[in-house]
């Protein structure tokens, strides 16, 4: 079980998003916990249990775990996924993080690949990718945005803001050397 925490401090911040960053979350919406996992054929990880159990999946705007899962296998809507991938949050762009249950650590937990729907699924199963070890992982970076495989938030939004201030201010000098050229013949 992951450490209460953690998982609190994840829960923490993902309440902290805008209403629009969690909307793709799959949680069971037609049955219990117990019979989403019998449905799926699979036991999910503890983090997820702790998530919904901790968390408020009822606040968040959010689609059936059970129904995505059982459509994306037989690929409705064009969108395939493997039986050993469960999807768990949709990003909007018909792209998921799933669990990826083929490797299952001692403490029942999963590691988390994305699925990118632009790639022909044997070309995807071949280049998948592991983004996180565990969901609770993935849930603070996700919360914090963090892009996949960068070390640290602070370093990045750091980094970001000092690209956008250096292209505004180019930006800035290039409008004022051309109004410059209008106004003075």
């Amino acid at each position: 079980m992951t450490g209460a925490r953690t998982m609190d401090e994840a829960i923490a911040l993902f309440e902290k998003l805008a209403p629009d960053n969690a909307m793709g979350f799959l949680v069971p919406l037609e049955c219990s916990l117990e019979d989403a996992e019998k449905q799926l054929g699979m036991a999910l990880p503890p983090s997820y249990h702790e998530f919904l159990e901790k968390g408020e999946p009822t606040q968040i705007p959010a689609r059936d775990i059970v129904s995505d899962n059982r459509d994306a296998r037989i690929g409705k809507d064009a969108f395939y996924c493997p039986e050993f991938l469960v999807a768990f949050f949709y990003d909007g762009m018909g792209n998921h993080y799933c669990f990826d249950t083929r490797f299952p650590g001692d403490d029942r937990e999963y590691p988390i690949v994305f699925w990118d729907h632009e790639i022909g699924p044997e070309e995807q199963i071949r280049e998948l990718k592991k983004t996180d070890a565990c969901f609770t992982n993935w849930l603070l970076r996700y919360s914090q945005q963090i892009p996949v495989g960068s070390p640290s938030g602070g370093a990045w939004v750091g980094i970001g803001c000092l690209v956008a201030i250096v292209i505004v201010v180019i930006l800035v000098a290039v409008g004022a050397v051309s109004i410059f050229k209008i106004l003075v013949p």
